[in-house]
């Protein structure tokens, strides 16, 4: 693993680095050689220029240039000089010079001096054994005075060559000094982005904290972030759609078996007599069931995301009153201590606003608040034999002003576990062994389709479930 990861981080290396590299010595190569070149040019014109005002003016003096004159010029002028008579003859004997030449060497001399354009003293080039000289042929009165210079006295264009080339072998190292810690940053980076797109890819979505300056490797992480969190949002989507899918299959095969069973009940309680002292609790035994069948019919609602049949309105105080009364004897079998705290309106009784305010689908709202409100009591009664006894608070508000009614239904019980608090909501989310998690996905997915809310949170020891849905004010 430790290999791999060397080598792959030595090809990015070189992926990155060999380019500029090569790129800055290309361009130091290329800069070098034209100086050279233009070195030369300008070394040659100045060698000419030189050579033929020296030839000028030693061709103006006024003594005879005799061996002894031309070696102390030479001394003076680093130049070395041929003395030739003035003929065309190819073959001329030099009457004085500082160079020892042969008949073959002055040959050459005077066919490499022949103009090759219109320049007038054009500059020549010529070998003499193993060393090079550039000259120059300057006519005089009566002989010809041949200048030259060794090549080995002209290092512009080497100098000029040089320069360029060392600053940009120079600069190539402090680039790929620099480049190299800029590339292993990134290359960091890069990894980093590599693993997390791995474990993205093993299903494993926790992100790492983002990293690096606000650049574009920092946009990419921010990307695969959000992918990730997609991701993980798509996966437990599916999970969820594949538990309802699950438990739609079940429950169309129980439905029909409860429904047969309730109706059983239902025939034998009403079938009681009416004057007995348990008729009261009949009477609620018969609206639990009747409450247990609506529930039904809406249980694959949650699914089929099928809209909830009409039902008519009721009051807001017929709502509380008969959700109190399901679950007094719920609330007295657990021991739980339940208080209904009368409705008011903008924080006042006013009787007159409370008897005229009603709700749309006034048995969907009972159901909903029923669930919340067992539920309360299964959270409270579990202090089991504690000192803390377990409290329940019912309480109704209307906001006249906003059109809406709200209800709070707090408990002294523990509170939700961590575990599920995030997704109280969801269906099939639930922690008791028996249940099905989808008591609270349809109270909220009531509130939602009657353009209400339902939230909840924890404050002082008590858990407290808020639904609000809007009211109409009948004159």
């Amino acid at each position: 693993m430790v290999w791999s990861r060397l080598l792959r981080r030595n090809s990015l290396l070189r992926q990155f680095l060999v380019p500029i590299v090569l790129a800055v010595l290309a361009t130091g190569v290329t800069v070098a050689s034209l100086s050279k070149w233009a070195s030369d040019q300008l070394s040659l014109r100045a060698s000419r220029d030189r050579m033929l005002n020296v030839g000028r003016l030693v061709g103006a003096a006024p003594f005879p240039l005799t061996p002894t004159v031309l070696e102390q010029l030479r001394r003076l002028s680093g130049l070395d000089f041929l003395v030739l008579p003035k003929q065309n003859d190819l073959n001329p004997t030099p009457l004085a010079t500082t160079k020892d030449l042969s008949r073959e060497d002055v040959e050459q001399l005077l066919i490499a001096s022949l103009p090759e354009s219109d320049e007038e003293y054009p500059l020549g080039s010529i070998r003499i054994g193993k060393e090079g000289f550039r000259f120059v042929l300057v006519p005089t009165t009566s002989q010809q005075l041949v200048v030259l210079e060794n090549n080995s006295q002209r290092t512009d264009g080497w100098q000029a060559f040089a320069l360029p080339l060392i600053t940009g072998v120079v600069s190539s190292l402090a680039i790929g000094v620099v480049a190299t810690w800029t590339a292993t940053k990134l290359v960091r980076r890069i990894e980093q982005l590599q693993e997390e797109v791995a474990r993205i890819a093993d299903g494993d979505f926790t992100k790492t904290p983002l990293t690096g300056p606000d650049d574009d490797i920092r946009s990419l992480q921010s990307a695969i972030h959000r992918m990730s969190d997609r991701l993980e949002s798509n996966q437990r989507e599916f999970a969820m759609n594949e538990r309802s899918r699950l438990i739609h299959m079940i429950a169309s095969g129980l439905a029909h078996e409860l429904r047969n069973h309730m109706a059983g009940a239902k025939l034998a309680l009403q079938t009681c007599d009416s004057n007995s002292a348990d008729a009261e609790a009949v009477q609620i035994a018969l609206k639990q069931l009747e409450l247990a069948e609506a529930q039904i019919c809406r249980l694959l609602a949650v699914r089929s995301n099928l809209e909830y049949p009409d039902e008519p309105p009721l009051l807001v105080a017929d709502i509380v009153s008969l959700a109190a009364d399901l679950v007094r004897s719920t609330a007295l079998h657990r021991g739980v201590q339940l208080d209904v705290f009368p409705p008011s309106a903008d924080g006042d009784t006013h009787a007159d606003i409370i008897a005229k305010a009603k709700v749309p689908a006034g048995q969907l709202v009972v159901g909903a608040l029923l669930n919340l409100l067992v539920n309360a009591m299964e959270a409270a009664g579990s202090h089991g034999a504690s000192v803390k006894k377990g409290m329940v608070q019912f309480q109704t508000c209307l906001q006249t002003r906003e059109s809406v009614c709200s209800w709070y239904i707090r408990d002294n019980g523990p509170g939700p576990s961590e575990k599920i608090a995030a997704s109280m909501f969801d269906p099939f989310a639930t922690t008791k062994p028996e249940g099905v998690g989808l008591g609270l996905a349809m109270c909220q997915r009531v509130a939602e389709q009657m353009k209400g809310s339902i939230t909840w949170q924890r404050r002082d020891e008590w858990t407290e479930f808020h639904m609000q849905l809007p009211i109409r004010i009948e004159e």
